[in-house]
């Protein structure tokens, strides 16, 4: 892991240093002054979610380097985890706990997408491991087929993007959370495997989705007609 770092800050830094030797114009106008310059607002509002740091670093992992990162990613959201061992897994290379719910997770680090035969791997290894559900984590996209039989056996299917919105989400202070004002993906993601504590599935096995979480407008409890409102100010 820290070879990796070392490798991706090194790469970086190359491309600071070709920054550095352009012209002394071109630094004068991509310069910023003080008076220009504004602080960082938090949280981040992503423009897309095709550049990031955390995926670049993902990327460059091999295959353990990344069942551990998932594993870390999940006791952000209070699982107990343990990486299985690195062959003859039957399929399930990360299992999650938390109130007595277990849960089987795939790890798939691949530059292409991921076909069905994840799906059918974390199936079988449901009930070796005693596991509730399965999860299908990738750094890439599934292809049509694994995403109807992950529906079909109500696997969690947890591609590239909605990646990125855990990781988004686990940098949060837990009081941040919201869950419902996330995007759908999220908030089912949610529903399935509790993310948020919300959910008892010591009782029952499925629970409904979260609504989503609506700001009230300023015409909220007034009639609206045409271009004027009238209520009580």
């Amino acid at each position: 892991m820290l070879e990796l770092e070392k490798n991706f800050v090194d790469d970086r830094t190359k491309l600071v240093l070709e920054f550095l030797n352009c012209s002394e114009s071109i630094k004068n106008e991509l310069s910023l002054t003080d008076s220009h310059s504004k602080p960082l607002q938090y949280p981040i509002k992503r423009i897309s979610h095709k550049f990031s740091y955390d995926l670049a670093m993902i990327d460059k992992m091999v295959g353990y380097d990344f069942e551990e990162y998932v594993a870390k990613l999940f006791q952000r959201f209070g699982f107990s985890t343990k990486v299985t061992k690195k062959s003859g897994d039957f399929g399930c290379d990360v299992l999650l706990e938390k109130n007595g719910d277990r849960i089987a997770v795939q790890v798939k680090n691949s530059i292409n997408k991921v076909t069905l035969k994840a799906v059918q791997e974390i199936v079988a290894s449901l009930k070796k491991y005693d596991a509730r559900i399965g999860v299908v984590i990738t750094n890439a996209k599934f292809t049509k087929s694994a995403r109807q039989l992950g529906k079909i056996n109500e696997v969690v299917m947890i591609n590239r993007n909605a990646l990125l919105r855990l990781i988004d989400l686990s940098k949060m202070e837990k009081s941040r959370r919201m869950f419902s004002s996330c995007v759908k993906q999220v908030r089912i993601t949610d529903s399935k495997l509790n993310l948020s504590g919300a959910y008892d599935f010591s009782t029952c096995k499925e629970h409904e989705l979260l609504p989503k979480y609506k700001k009230k407008s300023k015409y909220y409890g007034k009639k609206y007609y045409g271009k004027k409102y009238y209520g009580k100010k």
